[in-house]
């Protein structure tokens, strides 16, 4: 029984001392992305993934960067992402840490570092028809 204690200690302590994979980390260029896309549809599930496809697509379509889409304002000075209209980037960041929204952020870190399969089918724009109705 001794014997078998101690193998099982020496075990617990191999496990213990096995290093687990760290998830990488973002650019500062993504983690802007993040923040714009975590704005436009924190909210919203599937919503994250399209904004961030979206983002995507566009950036493929112009030669743009993801952040130079992110962040793009109109003709007449307006965010392409409205977020970006009425909140800073700062304030996104500050309200992404909050405890009742850091899961939704965190989400969308996954999103852009794994961002799987294109729910908007290589869209250049969405629309949350849940609004209007």
């Amino acid at each position: 029984m001794k014997l078998l204690l101690e193998r099982w200690n020496r075990f617990l302590k191999e496990v213990d001392s096995v290093p687990t994979p760290k998830q990488p980390e973002l650019t500062d260029d993504q983690m802007t992305v993040a923040l714009v896309v975590f704005g436009e549809a924190r909210n919203q599930a599937i919503g994250k993934s399209a904004v961030y496809h979206v983002i995507k697509n566009r950036s493929k379509m112009t030669g743009n960067s993801e952040l130079e889409i992110a962040l793009e304002k109109n003709r007449k000075g307006v965010h392409q992402f409205s977020v970006l209209d009425k909140k800073t980037l700062e304030q996104l960041k500050i309200i992404s840490k909050s405890e009742h929204e850091k899961a939704a952020f965190e989400e969308v870190k996954k999103i852009i570092l794994n961002p799987g399969k294109d729910p908007t089918k290589g869209s250049t724009s969405y629309l949350t028809l849940g609004l209007y109705n």
